[in-house]
This record gives structure tokens, C-alpha cells and sequence, in this order.
């Protein structure tokens, strides 16, 4: 596997919308009282709004760094790359898609951040090897 801006996400992404839609579809058809709701309607919302906006702000803040320094040689570990190793999935996996999750009120949803993440753990093997080839340890 050869170094690519996108690395494993558009894998990553894919296997997360065929996971999400079955995860609705099952919960709309056989589990449709099945809802919950973060103690009131709109604190659900607003904590549903803040998770995906700190989400899309460490999502872009990655992509920024990514364009700056893809392609020269150097392994950017500063800024939001010194807090999380992996930003963009995290961002994903912990902010957005828990977000999206709050505000659909699907109780099966609340599955889809571990799944998420088992799949990053399994895909993210490549993409740290292809790294070590190029950077080393």
C-alpha cells in the first residue's frame, strides 16, 4: 500500500454507512419505540450541536495540517497531531457520529462508535505500517 492523502478512509467511511443504515433500518422496523433521549429533548440537541461541532473543528483542524506537510517529508506531530495520533478518525468516531447519534435517538446507534472503532483498529494497521516504512519508529 503506497502513502495516499485519503490513507483508509474511504474503506473506513463506506463500512460506516452500511453499518449505520442497517443499525437504522433494523431499529425503525423492529425497534421503532426503542429511542432514548439525554434527559430532556433540548439538552439532547444542544449536547447533540456541541459534539458535532467540536467534531467538525478537529476534523478540518486535521485536514488543514494534513495538506500542509503531505507530500514534504515530514511527519507533523504538532498542534491537534499532539494530542490525538489519529484526529480525523477520532474526531469522527467520537464527536460527529456521536452527535448524529443523540439527535436520531436511535438506541442501536449507540453501537456504531464501538464498530467504528473495532474497523479503525483493524484498518489503521496499514496505514501506521506504510508510516513506519516512510518515517520510521
Amino acid at each position: 500500500m503506497n502513502r495516499n492523502f485519503f490513507g483508509v478512509g474511504p474503506i473506513f467511511f463506506l463500512l460506516f454507512i452500511i453499518y449505520s443504515l442497517a443499525i437504522c433500518g433494523i431499529s425503525r422496523f423492529y425497534f421503532p419505540d426503542w429511542k432514548f433521549v439525554f434527559i430532556d429533548e433540548k439538552i439532547n440537541f444542544f449536547v447533540a450541536v456541541i459534539f458535532i461541532v467540536v467534531g467538525c473543528v478537529v476534523f478540518l483542524l486535521s485536514i488543514f495540517a494534513s495538506i500542509k506537510f503531505m507530500g514534504k517529508g515530514i511527519l507533523y506531530t504538532e498542534d491537534i497531531y499532539s494530542v490525538m495520533r489519529h484526529p480525523m478518525y477520532g474526531a469522527w468516531i467520537l464527536y460527529i457520529v456521536s452527535g448524529l447519534i443523540f439527535l436520531s435517538h436511535l438506541t442501536l446507534g449507540l453501537t456504531i462508535p464501538p464498530f467504528m472503532y473495532l474497523i479503525f483498529r483493524f484498518l489503521i494497521v496499514k496505514e501506521e505500517e506504510v508510516l513506519k516504512r516512510e518515517f520510521g519508529e
